[in-house]
């Protein structure tokens, strides 16, 4: 894939990378490289960085980085990098109108198809995309037994 032999040389922007990575990598790459001695640093230092500090922390755990939080007085916290451990896993959520969509879908083809044919179809569907019915299936259930 790479051929070791490759005597091009690197070109300016590729040189400038390590000097460049922090504008690159943008005002939560900034946050990261003030955070990065370990030590804590209030926030209004972090502020000047960044008027977007909760989402630029949040960022950065969802990365992985441990950052630690005190409350020093009102409005004041400071904020220290502590570690990095592996980045928790990505779980995607539905919306709410894509949750009534999915629930609706899902209503339809419980009514209109037979147990086999229905469990075909959850299979094909990624397990984040699957609703709940047993809440309906029971309300069903009770509907059927009373009669109604």
């Amino acid at each position: 894939m790479f051929d070791c032999n490759d005597k091009r040389p690197l070109s300016e922007a590729q040189l400038r990378f390590h000097a460049d990575e922090a504008r690159i990598r943008g005002k939560r790459g900034q946050l990261l490289e003030l955070l990065l001695d370990g030590n804590w640093h209030p926030n209004h230092d972090c502020a000047a960085i960044t008027l977007g500090l909760h989402s630029a922390i949040y960022g950065l755990r969802a990365e992985g980085w441990t950052i630690e939080s005190r409350h020093i007085s009102m409005g004041r916290w400071d904020y220290r990098l502590s570690g990095k451990t592996e980045p928790p896993p990505v779980t995607q959520k539905m919306s709410m109108q894509q949750r009534r969509i999915a629930r609706l879908y899902t209503e339809a083809l419980t009514d209109n198809l037979d147990t086999d044919a229905m469990s075909s179809v959850l299979d094909a569907i990624p397990g984040w995309m699957r609703i709940d019915l047993s809440a309906r299936a029971d309300r069903n259930h009770s509907n059927e037994a009373s009669g109604t």
